[in-house]
């Protein structure tokens, strides 16, 4: 049990950044700029030609010392390919910029590869954040925003296949294709040190990484057959990229055999119940992802099934016997009260799960009395978001308290299981296990150690 402990520092680590509070747990997340730096002033400059020429002499002066760059739309910048150019000449030989941040501007394919081909030579950026240029909300002097093409997306696969300083790198929302993001997680076999790469929300209109054919397979599978070997990633988003069942369950193939994928996020995918189940039968044999997320597989997939309360009795399966998960995402996935009935009893099983997000799904008292029942007997659920409205104010009260019990028996955990451990107690056995305690019966008695310290304490 020292290793729940131990997964849970880890965990801790790898999610203490300052940044948005609403997606803890996401290695995506934005962090605040480290140091602070005067802005550009990107109205000043009435020519796009005078705006590029004041741009690249404001870079001079800041990036030789700056160690965080933060330009992105949000903080008023208004970079096109111009600026683009600008910051890649900036960026060649630069020794001290670790993080640049350029995300929800307009640049397009020129600028995109200009800042690919600067990453050849550069042995200090760690983070580049190149997301949501493609966004149809943003505007830059009157130009209407453009999908980079493959050439871009593959300008950044050979980039990665020479720089070996990168670590973190977030191209969402740019519209690349199929081919140009299996060519980039392809160029992951020639890379050793990228560990986050998110490839989310490509949008292609009704063609997705399933549809598309690969040589002899689709996009989907190709991306997994890629990452087989890959000792590296720690957090991969492919999150809506239609994927569709064949490519969820080309990728559980590969949570099963992979040993370092810590995060994967699938949402909104058009995964189904087969999907679903798929990765239900990988996660059984998988204890280092810590993070999956599978929330509102219909959005953005009209005319596909909810994974639905088939979908959610396979995952409560797996949960019974993973011993690695953390944080499990089903939000929005149609589950019903058999399915998270079926989640309600794995509660007591499981030893890992600390977060768990049905919410925007249908189930009611028959669902939330199973999850009463099973936080009952489960310590180390802190997390559940749901949404029950007013017509089941017992049972959102009892999962309150519940939750709020746990929470507050998380500081006790250590020293009850020392007591527990030194009492003579077994270790515990999972369903069809040999060791000689089941585990709702270990987890009975630890609650047993669990109630009087917390008690003691709250008496003083």
């Amino acid at each position: 049990m020292h290793r729940l402990h131990a997964l849970a520092l880890i965990f801790l680590a790898i999610i203490a950044v300052p940044g948005q509070a609403a997606a803890a747990g996401d290695p995506f997340v934005r962090v605040e700029p480290i140091s602070s730096f005067p802005q550009f002033d990107f109205e000043r400059a009435t020519t796009p030609h005078g705006r590029a020429v004041a741009f690249g002499q404001f870079l001079r002066h800041i990036v030789p010392t700056a160690v965080y760059l933060d330009l992105r739309r949000s903080q008023g910048s208004k970079i096109s390919d111009d600026e683009a150019v600008q910051i890649s000449a900036a960026l060649v030989g630069n020794k001290h910029l670790k993080r640049l941040d350029l995300s929800g501007n307009h640049i397009a394919d020129r600028g995109a590869m200009a800042i690919a081909q600067a990453l050849w030579g550069n042995t200090t950026l760690e983070h580049l954040d190149l997301s949501l240029q493609h966004s149809p909300q943003i505007s830059h002097y009157g130009e209407a925003p453009r999908p980079l093409t493959s050439d871009a997306g593959l300008a950044f696969s050979t980039a990665l296949a020479r720089n070996t300083t990168l670590k973190h790198l977030d191209l969402s929302g740019n519209g690349i294709s199929p081919v140009a993001i299996v060519a980039i997680v392809e160029a992951l076999g020639r890379n050793s040190t990228l560990t986050h790469l998110n490839m989310g929300y490509q949008s292609h209109g009704s063609v997705g990484l399933e549809e598309v054919v690969y040589g002899s397979i689709t996009a989907a599978q190709a991306i997994a057959a890629a990452l087989a070997e890959n000792t590296n990633l720690l957090a991969l988003s492919l999150e809506s990229t239609e994927i569709g069942d064949h490519g969820a369950s080309a990728l559980a193939e590969l949570v099963s055999a992979n040993r370092t994928l810590e995060y994967l996020n699938l949402g909104r995918n058009g995964i189904g119940a087969a999907g679903f189940a798929a990765m239900a039968g990988a996660l059984k044999g998988n204890s280092t992802l810590q993070e999956l997320s599978l929330s509102d597989q219909r959005l953005g997939s009209v005319g596909r099934p909810y994974p639905g309360d088939d979908g959610a009795i396979a995952l409560a399966t797996a949960l019974q016997e993973n011993s690695g998960l953390i944080t499990l995402r089903i939000a929005g996935n149609g589950i019903g009260d058999a399915g998270v009935a079926a989640i309600g009893a794995a509660l007591p099983y499981n030893m890992t799960l600390t977060t768990l997000d049905l919410a925007g799904n249908p189930f009611g008292d028959v669902g939330a009395s199973a999850l009463v029942a099973g936080l009952t007997d489960n310590p180390f659920l802190t997390t559940l978001r749901r949404y029950l409205g007013p017509g089941h104010k017992a049972n959102e009260q009892l999962i309150s308290d519940l939750l709020a019990r746990n929470a507050q028996f998380q500081q006790y955990l250590p020293r009850a299981l020392a007591l527990m451990m030194s009492t003579g107690w077994p270790k515990p056995r999972v369903p069809g296990g040999t060791r000689s305690m089941p585990v709702e019966v270990w987890k009975m008695t630890l609650l047993e150690f669990l109630v009087p310290l917390s008690a003691s304490q709250s008496s003083h």
